[in-house]
């Protein structure tokens, strides 16, 4: 009874492991992903003729889905400090 009740927490604990690392991995790819985000906006911001909306294929240079870049966006991103 002790071994089986030690080899179910064992897999509780592994799979708890799992999990988080699994967490941790899909935390960095986000943090990555606001970085390059990031980037973008403020190359677009210093360029002299950006365009208000990034393109497609710009965005899927950057490994991203295309962002409408209104005035609105960069200015929820200067609120939250962002840029």
């Amino acid at each position: 009874m002790y071994q089986k009740q030690r080899a179910i927490l064992l897999n509780k604990a592994r799979e708890r492991e799992n999990t988080f690392s699994q967490l941790l991995e899909q935390r960095n790819q986000q943090q990555e992903q606001l970085h390059k985000l990031k980037v973008l906006v403020a190359g677009l911001l210093k360029s002299k003729n950006s365009k208000p909306t990034v393109t497609l294929a710009t965005a899927a240079e950057e490994n991203m889905t295309a962002y409408n870049l209104s005035g609105k966006f960069l200015k929820y991103l200067h609120t939250k400090n962002l840029l």
